[in-house]
């Protein structure tokens, strides 16, 4: 067999950069949509509820436990995910489809340079609950500096 010779284009290193950059973009994009199509069909309970979620790259801590402080207006949700020249994303066509939330560090979180921050899903989050994001997230869009991650609902809070 005959191996094939690399092109032009495939031996310089920013052709292969930016094919990776897709890749890894195509990629968190894929996890991004499969996690939030999952996260639709949460249903709040006494369980423990796992969903996923999207917040920016700065304020993600692993572990880190927050306090859902109230909902975003649709206005503002919208506003957000978009650029700022009002453009979508293609990882978000439909900002609308998103609900955003005020978050803020659990009470004795201590040292975390944020006071507040947003969150958005395409799920509904009961407000003043307290969440952990999971200990992983992966980069869902990088113009809009948000990441994909879990977020699981703390201790108890009611019946079900």
């Amino acid at each position: 067999m005959e191996k094939e010779q690399p092109t032009s284009e495939q031996t310089t290193d920013e052709p292969a950069d930016e094919s990776r950059r897709k890749f890894l973009k195509k990629g968190a994009l894929a996890t991004g949509a499969v996690a939030l199509g999952v996260s639709g069909s949460n249903t709040a309970g006494a369980q423990q509820v796992q969903q996923d979620v999207l917040t920016y790259f700065d304020d993600y801590q692993p572990g880190q436990t927050v306090q859902v402080v109230e909902q975003l207006p649709a206005n503002i949700t919208v506003t957000l995910l978009q650029l700022p020249n009002g453009n979508t994303v293609p990882e978000i066509g439909q900002p609308d489809d998103y609900n955003g939330y005020v978050i803020r560090p659990a009470t004795g979180q201590g040292n975390r340079s944020w006071g507040a921050t947003y969150l958005f899903t395409r799920a509904s989050i009961p407000t003043g609950n307290q969440y952990q994001f999971g200990p992983t997230a992966t980069v869902f869009s990088s113009q809009l500096s948000l990441v994909s991650t879990s977020f699981s609902r703390q201790g108890g809070g009611g019946g079900g």
